[in-house]
């Protein structure tokens, strides 16, 4: 039966539980097999591990990627609201880790990522749709600092029409941007998770 080794298959870390949730989501949009959707409510009931702040266990801005993409299309293909105030706690977060010419800093990753930057650019996506599906001015605001980056066009534009094919909703004109801090202080907690 198609998608039966994706369902069945071992899984190492948590961010591959949600990647695989979100084929398995796809699948079950495609094929109505209700045992896809039992074994994303089984990971599910264990819980996502996020800590107060808003990092995933890995705490690397590449993972997060990765799962707040993830998130986004199971909380679309299986109407599972909650998911994208994960995936909103987690973009909020990703802000304060940003330095003026757009890169995150990585030195807390735990992953093979720690001390090489990534570009805010790589979240263009997942911010420009937040920032529409909440009518979110923070993130609205963040969505058109990445614009003025300047790898986006070369990172974003060159490659970003068959995403908003996809998903109409980023095709929607973004909503008014709030102020954002531009100097600030955070102390982010980097070792509890609940």
């Amino acid at each position: 039966m198609l998608g039966e080794g994706i369902r069945k298959g071992g899984i190492h870390t948590p961010n591959h539980r949600w990647e695989v949730s979100s084929v398995l989501a796809q699948l079950y949009s495609l094929f109505k097999n209700e045992k896809y959707v039992e074994r994303i409510d089984e990971w599910l009931a264990e819980g996502i591990y996020m800590n107060e702040d808003g990092n995933f266990p890995e705490r690397s801005r590449n993972y997060s990627v990765v799962e707040n993409k993830s998130f986004i299309h199971i909380a679309e293909k299986l109407n599972r609201p909650k998911l994208f105030e994960i995936v909103k706690k987690s973009l909020i977060t990703n802000y304060y880790y940003m330095e003026l010419n757009g890169e995150l800093v990585s030195l807390d990753s735990r992953r093979q990522d720690q001390y090489k930057p990534i570009s805010i650019v790589l979240f263009y996506l997942i911010y420009r749709y937040m920032a529409i599906h909440e009518n979110d001015g923070f993130l609205a605001a963040i969505t058109r600092e990445i614009e003025a980056v300047d790898q986006f066009e070369k990172s974003v534009l060159s490659r970003a029409l068959p995403f908003f094919m996809a998903s109409t909703i980023l095709s929607n004109e973004l909503p008014k941007s709030e102020p954002l801090p531009k100097k600030f202080y955070k102390t982010l907690c980097a070792i509890r998770f609940g």
